[in-house]
């Protein structure tokens, strides 16, 4: 990966970041979902170990739903591709959870 492509998409990461709402209950609610809509929010916990292959149940941890979504939303707004999508879900997750105490 080229270090400009590096930069725009660690950016991209960052927009995902600050739209993302959180709430005391351990739930997120990422901006690849309609604006307002609660219809995204999902414990983090679960999304954040099957996203790592930690998660020893993941019959439904939300994963594949959130995926979905937000694969519709980074190739239409941003344009990446699916290496790049790849690249910056990893990240996102990542950055989300070094974000504040998940207590996990």
């Amino acid at each position: 990966m080229e270090d400009n492509q590096r930069i725009y998409l660690d950016k991209v990461v960052e927009l995902l970041i600050k739209g993302t709402e959180v709430g005391d209950g351990n739930w997120f609610n990422p901006p690849y979902y309609y604006p307002g809509s609660t219809s995204g929010r999902t414990f983090f916990r679960d999304v954040y170990l099957d996203t790592f292959g930690l998660l020893k149940n993941n019959f439904y941890s939300g994963l594949p739903t959130q995926l979905i979504y937000f694969k519709d939303y980074c190739s239409n707004v941003y344009g990446l591709s699916q290496e790049e999508m790849s690249y910056v879900w990893k990240e996102y997750m990542t950055k989300l959870y070094e974000s504040r105490n998940w207590r996990f």
